[in-house]
């Protein structure tokens, strides 16, 4: 088993303004002769469609072409008279066969839309054009290797337009999707292959989620990565990275695991009753770097930092007191100081109290200023509490990974081979 790894940053691709596209092979006007194909696979782009503009009505023939949404809605049209709009997790999977066109526009008025679009080889020329399209929810895709496309006749492929099954593809292309937690690892073992030979070929690509980059992927670990394992060899992909795999045989395993350092909202030890700071989400993602010391010194900046606010609330305070009674607004005994701190002024509350003395004849007095210290206090907790376990994307969307916009690695993986070339079609 050989691994060929690929930075995000090599692949072709060009901003248009309306789109932002990364190919993984030879397209359009970006050729390399190390890119042309692989096995079955033509074409992966990786697509941003501005908001209120597309890819007006083209032509396909002879080609295989999926589209999986990643975030967005994207509307296709066709001349076998199919309208859809599409949505995260769909896919939407035309067969061109002797010759469609169509076209693919963004509706929304105001968010961009990002997807794979995908073309492979078929095993037979002059097929009659059909359209096919599915769903997947976020959940069956979840710490799993979802299958989502696989060649016609495969066990579980129906061929008809909408069903809840896989989606069918006239090629030898089996497409999986994740999300992956992290610390969180899969394996895959290779299927077998339609011409009954033993190699197969396998690609993996981690999908830019968190936004258009043409620089090299962050390996720092405060996002989204994942380290492919198998047959001895592995390949560590930041966002865009791929690895193309060659040279491995039916059966064998091949592993993806999400490496990125932050804290699933799953981990257990967020429900246990640990002491102090030790149960602070900090302090596990600090222990998963594997840094000597580093999770203490978290301990003892949250207690410091906890106990100088304290100071500081009860150095405001005491000061105000001994202002005011320097100028008379406030009893003469808050100028008594030892050392220069003005004691009475801290004992000044208890002290009323035990005395039986009602506060609400003091001078100076915020009206509901009990009440309204128990509430922020009880919503600083309720907020330090959530906050814990999700953060806020700059789209303002809520995520369940911590210290990092999305932990998630949102893996995609080809079981591929080389299209198994029969004789023409009857357009059957």
């Amino acid at each position: 088993m050989q691994f060929k790894y690929r930075p995000s940053e090599h692949r072709g691709g060009a901003d248009h303004g309306w789109l932002k596209t990364f190919h993984t092979f030879s397209f359009a006007s970006y050729y390399d002769p190390r890119y042309e194909n692989f096995g079955a696979l033509r074409v992966i782009n990786e697509d941003r469609v501005a908001p209120g503009t597309g890819f007006p009505t083209h032509p396909h023939r002879e080609a295989e072409i999926f589209s999986y949404i990643i975030s967005g809605q994207l509307s296709h049209k066709d001349t076998m008279g199919n309208v859809e709009t599409m949505v995260r997790g769909d896919i939407q999977m035309t067969s061109g066969g002797t010759g469609i066109a169509h076209s693919e526009y963004n509706d929304h008025p105001s968010e961009g839309v990002h997807f794979l679009q995908i073309w492979a080889l078929p095993n037979r020329r002059g097929l009659k054009p059909k359209y096919f399209t599915r769903h997947f929810t976020d959940e069956q895709k979840k710490d799993k290797i979802a299958h989502l496309v696989a060649p016609v006749g495969y066990e579980g492929v129906e061929e008809v337009r909408e069903c809840s099954g896989l989606t069918p593809i006239h090629s030898p292309v089996h497409f999986f999707s994740s999300l992956i937690s992290p610390s969180i690892s899969l394996t895959h073992k290779l299927l077998p292959s339609l011409d009954g030979k033993p190699n197969k070929l396998f690609y993996v690509q981690l999908v830019q989620s968190s936004g258009y980059n043409t620089e090299s992927a962050p390996k720092d670990g405060k996002g989204p990565l994942i380290k492919v394992t198998g047959g001895g060899q592995e390949a560590t992909l930041g966002e865009g990275d791929g690895v193309f795999i060659t040279g491995g045989k039916v059966g064998e395993e091949i592993s993806v695991e999400n490496v990125g350092k932050g804290v699933p909202y799953t981990d257990r030890r967020l429900g246990l009753a640990l002491k102090g700071a030790g149960s602070s989400p900090f302090v596990f993602a600090a222990q998963r770097v594997g840094i000597p010391g580093l999770g203490s010194g978290i301990n003892a900046a949250m207690l410091t930092s906890a106990l100088s606010n304290g100071v500081e609330g009860m150095f405001s305070t005491s000061r105000g007191l001994y202002g005011m009674a320097l100028k008379g607004k406030a009893p003469k005994v808050f100028t008594w100081t030892n050392r220069g701190v003005p004691y009475m002024c801290l004992v000044f509350h208890r002290a009323m109290k035990a005395q039986g003395r009602d506060l609400n004849k003091l001078p100076y007095k915020v009206r509901g200023q009990y009440v309204m210290s128990w509430i922020a206090m009880v919503l600083y907790g309720v907020f330090w509490f959530v906050s814990g376990s999700y953060l806020t994307s700059p789209s303002g969307r809520p995520r369940t990974e911590l210290m990092a916009l999305d932990m998630q690695a949102h893996c995609c993986v080809i079981d591929v081979e080389f299209p198994r070339l029969g004789k023409d079609s009857k357009n059957n």
